[in-house]
């Protein structure tokens, strides 16, 4: 649990802006449980919110994400995120013609849930980094859903998670043609979350 007690706490993970539906957090519970996970380590952090809902649920989270956008932000046609971003207010993220950073915003994030002590940040290409993360029960997957970039995300963290390696948007076929290369059939579903249990 995150400590609760900080003066400046001010929010909680579900007010963090963000796609987590219940039933990935349902079964990401009976997971956690099942396997007594302490460790987690997310590919796709975006804002926290997720992230922020693990860390009340485990010892310690491990959060990639590039934190950036790669293409230049043009107002004329902003990408899904910054999209997100202005619809949710945080219009000092954009910058016209700069990259656009959100790595201040998941930083605040954390600190105003008082999650800092277990939350490990790695920013950069999540195949990048993946050396440098260690291993851990769960690996939860959420980054680029392309069947390329899910295939070589397997690839480089089904190595890192000792108990399970799961994620979402399982509703994209992308997705399930990479799982299911990896896995064959030994995968389980359930709407958009899908699990590998070692």
């Amino acid at each position: 649990m995150c400590d609760a007690s900080m003066p400046d706490r001010k929010l909680k993970w579900s007010d963090i802006p963000g796609w987590f539906p219940f039933w990935n957090r349902a079964f990401l519970r009976y997971l956690i449980t099942k396997y007594s996970v302490r460790t987690v380590t997310e590919v796709g952090s975006f804002l926290g919110r997720s992230t922020l809902w693990f860390a009340n649920e485990v010892d310690t989270v491990h959060a990639v994400d590039r934190f950036h956008e790669i293409a230049p932000y043009d107002p004329k046609q902003p990408g899904t995120r910054e999209k997100f971003l202005l619809v949710h207010g945080y219009h000092s993220a954009l910058v016209q013609g700069a990259c656009t950073s959100f790595e201040h915003i998941f930083t605040e994030h954390v600190k105003r849930t008082g999650c800092m002590s277990r939350v490990k940040c790695y920013q950069g290409n999540c195949l990048t980094v993946a050396p440098l993360t260690p291993e851990v029960d769960l690996v939860y997957l959420d980054a680029e859903h392309s069947y390329k970039a899910v295939l070589d995300q397997l690839v480089a963290y089904l190595p890192k998670a000792r108990k399970v390696i799961c994620g979402d948007d399982f509703d994209r076929e992308s997705v399930q043609y990479a799982v299911y290369d990896i896995f064959g059939k030994g995968y389980h579903s359930f709407g958009r979350f899908w699990w590998y249990e070692r």
